[in-house]
């Protein structure tokens, strides 16, 4: 289902809706008491109540499928190789991407051609618009929408489904994905934080994500930096190149995977050139993340894993950050219940897990949720080593006890507030529903609090769960919070002392039930 909103209001098909928010639903419970159901992901447009759809639905004209309901518009034509397939919209700013020819290319540019884009009819399952075979037999194209996102992927089955090069081909040898572009007026690339100047000939290549640019210098959108991901989930870094050949309009954009890696990736292995709404889906109140330590000769101590559709927890190596935004709930309300919901990510094996979970400490409030999927942290951006990365593997700032956010009492609050237990041979999609402590939640009500996130810290075993930046939208990670208002009052308690006292009395200050 591509509309969350929708996914969580049929989870209580009784219960009248109350309030939205950008990344909320609250229903009216009765008794003075309400659920307050969050994500990470948006639910509504931004300054509305409007739900937004990540699925394709037909259009009219050019166009033969659309998404509309969300903070971007996006087109997409129904046969793979009639040209000008895709089109991003935001405003009146637009870019035009038509995905040409797979080849392998070397260092001198020489190239030979692997296909070339077949007329092959897109299949569209809700988020998804899937063109299979598109560049021949074991070769598939597809969008899936995020309410972040437009995921792009180039899917590979086979090691078999590449011929391998010419003999003539020598040299080091890259897999070459490309496409062509053109935009609105006005609308500027920027690689490197450097705006192209489309010199006729000469190529620009990055390896980070592209900036999409109006003439204020706003960023709309990027193209996320490129990767290659294997079935395994282990992930290459991919390189951009662009460049113009020929009139102004003649614009490339090509990704390019070392075709070493290729020789020894688990298959299938997708090619993901991924565009993001300039906004960022809103990160500075709502965002999860997962950090990684390893031996230095390795990068992912200094790696991100923002947008990674998965919160990786494989050992004690490994942390997650989340927060939820609970700042429009009334700080005089009592907290009766907090369930974090979370979703199984089955990558193999077998016997129990556990996954303990702590509030994080205020001195490592204000980190952001980063734009990498297992790449090097940009500046600002969190990783093992840093709560702000300088870019290049340093280190801006650290975080406030020690990296990896491992000291206790200092990086994140002594006491657990919750664990996350399984059992590794879970199916996919598994739900875990995991309550937290209620009077320390209670805490993050109100636009002044004490909400920092929360840690996930696993014990030595193999787990992992759906980020919110999954394409599956029921997988994605939730808190349902259940209150009772502020001044309120409910049948089967008493507020006493602006605290919601159930089944006892409150005798000199101590709760005795029975």
């Amino acid at each position: 289902m591509g509309n969350h909103a929708q996914h969580i209001r049929e989870s209580y098909p009784s219960r009248a809706v109350t309030r939205r928010g950008r990344n909320y639903i609250e229903f009216d419970t009765g008794g003075g008491q309400k659920t307050f159901v969050t994500t990470i992901d948006p639910l509504h447009l931004r300054a509305s109540e409007t739900e937004i759809d990540t699925a394709w639905v037909a259009d009219t004209g050019a166009w033969q499928w659309k998404i509309a309901s969300t903070d971007y518009q996006a087109h997409a034509r129904s046969v793979f190789n009639v040209g000008n397939l895709y089109e991003w919209r935001k405003g009146e700013h637009w870019i035009i991407v038509d995905p040409q020819s797979i080849n392998w290319i070397n260092q001198d540019n020489s190239r030979q051609q692997i296909a070339i884009k077949r007329a092959v009819t897109g299949v569209p399952t809700d988020e998804t618009l899937y063109f299979p075979n598109a560049y021949g037999a074991g070769k598939h194209f597809s969008y899936t929408a995020h309410p972040k996102r437009l995921i792009k992927h180039i899917t590979i089955d086979s090691l078999a489904d590449l011929p391998a090069p010419e003999s003539w081909l020598t040299g080091t040898i890259w897999f070459e994905a490309e496409f062509t572009i053109s935009t609105s007026t006005g609308l500027d690339l920027y690689l490197d934080g450097v705006k192209w100047a489309k010199t006729n000939g000469v190529r620009v290549r990055s390896a980070n994500a592209i900036d999409f640019r109006d003439a204020a210098g706003t960023p709309l959108w990027y193209a996320d930096p490129p990767i290659a991901i294997d079935a395994n989930g282990d992930v290459c870094q991919a390189e951009y190149e662009v460049r113009r050949q020929g009139g102004p309009r003649s614009l490339f954009i090509t990704v390019r995977v070392p075709r070493e890696w290729l020789l020894t990736a688990a298959y299938p292995v997708k090619i993901d050139p991924t565009f993001t709404d300039g906004y960022g889906g809103d990160t500075a109140t709502a965002k999860d993340c997962a950090i990684r330590y390893s031996l230095p000769i390795y990068p992912d101590h200094a790696n991100n894993y923002g947008t990674y559709s998965r919160l990786i927890l494989l050992s004690t190596e490994w942390r997650v950050l989340l927060q939820f935004d609970l700042s429009s709930i009334d700080p005089t309300s009592t907290c009766d219940s907090a369930t974090l919901y979370t979703y199984f990510d089955n990558n193999g094996g077998s016997g129990a897990f556990s996954v303990s979970l702590y509030a994080i400490a205020s001195g490592n409030a204000g980190w952001v949720e980063g734009t990498k999927s297992n790449q090097l942290a940009g500046a600002g951006e969190p990783c093992w080593s840093a709560k702000e990365a300088d870019g290049s593997g340093g280190v801006t700032t650290a975080w406030a006890g020690s990296a990896g956010l491992s000291t206790s009492g200092t990086d994140y609050e002594a006491t657990a507030i919750g664990t996350i237990t399984g059992d590794k041979s879970d199916i996919e999609g598994t739900e875990y529903a995991d309550e937290l402590t209620a009077s320390r939640v209670e805490d993050w009500f109100g636009e002044t609090n004490t909400n920092y996130g929360m840690l996930m810290i696993p014990a030595d075993n193999n787990s992992a769960l759906f980020s919110s930046d999954y394409a599956t939208t029921g997988y994605r990670p939730k808190l349902v919070v259940t209150y009772t208002e502020g001044g309120g009052s409910d049948p089967e308690g008493s507020l006493i002392g602006g605290k919601l006292i159930r089944g006892g009395l409150l005798t000199h200050g101590v709760l005795v039930r029975g």
